[in-house]
C-alpha cells in the first residue's frame, strides 16, 4: 500500500509504483534534486535505490598510450569492491582476438568507445566497442599513413539522429611551403571510407569554409576531444574558433570564439569544448589587469552564433 502524500500535491493520487516509474526516467542529478520536494519523495527515493538510475560506477581510462596484454583500464568507484584482476573482464567480454595487441583508447561518444590498432595495419585500423552490449566492430583502414602521430581521429555517434556510427580522421600532409589537413571518413552504414582529396569535388575542396584546413608553414591544430551535438562534430581550431563538420568531414560552420564580457574586452582563449543536453559548451580563459578568470559559455543560437 502506497504512502499517503500531502493534500494538494500534484501527485497525491499516484501509487508508489507509478511514481517510481516516472522518477526512474530522470537523470541522476535531477533525481537527487527530487529528494528535496518532500519527505515522502525523499523516503521513496532512498528506499528504492535499486530501481532508480545509479550514480557513476567507474570510468575507462586511456592514459597509457598503448594498452598491452589485452587489458583496458577501468577505474571503479571507491565504494565498489574491486580487484585489479577484474579489469580483464572488459576485454574478454568483447572477445577481441588475442593476436591483436597494442591497441589504444582514443575516444568515447554516447556510450561507444573508439580504439586504434597500434600498427595501423590495412587489415585492422580501428575498433568500436559498446560496453553495455559487450559487442565490438573492427573497422579496417584502406591506407597506411606515413606518420600516424600527425592524425586526429574522432568518433561520431548520436542515436537520436542515426543508429550508425562514423569515424572522421584529419591528418596533416606536407605540401612544401604549406600544410594541408586532409579528411578520411568512415560510415558503419556503407562500410566504406571516403577521402577528401579523391571523393570531393574541386568546388567542395576549395570552398570558402575549407580554407582553414590549409595553413602556410604550420600545422593547423585541432582540439581534443571535440564534441558531438545533433549528429555534427565540433572541433576547436586554435583558441579562437570552433569548426562544425558533418560526418564526412565537410565544414558546415566556422564559429568565432566568445568575446569576453566586461571592462577588459578582447577575445577569450577557448581551451575546451563539450556538449550537454543538446547544446555546445566551451570553457575559456581570460586575463587582464584585474586577474585571471575562467568562463563557461553555451551556444544557444547556431544561426546568430551567439554565446551566452
Amino acid at each position: 500500500m502506497g504512502r499517503r502524500r500531502p493534500k494538494g500535491s500534484a501527485l497525491a493520487g499516484l501509487p508508489d509504483d507509478l511514481l517510481l516509474e516516472i522518477l526512474s526516467r530522470l537523470p541522476v542529478k535531477d533525481l537527487h534534486r527530487s529528494k528535496c520536494v518532500s519527505r515522502d519523495w525523499n523516503f521513496l527515493i532512498v528506499c528504492h535505490r535499486d530501481k532508480l538510475p545509479q550514480t557513476l560506477l567507474g570510468f575507462f581510462c586511456g592514459e597509457d598510450p598503448k594498452i598491452r596484454d589485452h587489458y583496458i583500464e577501468y577505474y571503479p568507484d571507491e565504494e565498489e569492491d574491486s580487484d585489479e584482476d577484474d579489469y580483464s573482464e572488459y576485454d574478454d567480454a568483447w572477445n577481441v582476438p588475442h593476436d591483436i595487441d597494442n591497441i589504444r583508447l582514443l575516444r568515447s561518444c554516447n556510450g561507444l568507445l573508439l580504439f586504434e590498432h597500434g600498427s595501423n595495419s590495412k587489415t585492422l585500423g580501428y575498433i568500436v566497442c559498446n560496453p553495455a552490449t559487450e559487442q565490438w566492430v573492427a573497422v579496417p583502414s584502406d591506407w597506411t599513413p606515413a606518420n600516424p602521430h600527425d592524425n586526429r581521429a574522432y568518433l561520431v555517434y548520436d542515436p537520436a539522429v542515426s543508429h550508425h556510427f562514423h569515424i572522421v580522421i584529419f591528418w596533416h600532409e606536407d605540401k612544401g611551403y604549406r600544410s594541408l589537413l586532409t579528411v578520411h571518413a568512415y560510415s558503419s552504414d556503407s562500410g566504406v571510407w571516403s577521402h577528401s582529396e579523391t571523393d570531393w569535388s574541386e568546388e567542395e575542396k576549395k570552398g570558402e569554409l575549407e580554407r582553414w584546413r590549409c595553413q602556410i608553414r604550420r600545422k593547423p591544430g585541432l582540439s581534443e576531444p571535440g564534441a558531438v551535438v545533433n549528429g555534427a562534430l565540433f572541433l576547436l581550431s586554435g583558441e579562437h574558433r570552433v569548426i562544425e563538420v558533418d560526418v564526412q568531414g565537410r565544414t558546415q560552420w566556422i564559429i568565432p570564439a566568445p568575446f569576453r564580457m566586461g571592462d577588459g574586452g578582447g577575445r577569450c582563449s577557448v581551451h575546451f569544448i563539450g556538449q550537454s543536453q543538446g547544446h555546445l559548451y566551451c570553457i575559456s580563459h581570460a586575463s587582464d589587469a584585474h586577474g585571471d578568470g575562467l568562463s563557461i559559455w553555451v551556444l544557444e543560437d547556431y544561426d546568430t552564433q551567439e554565446w551566452v
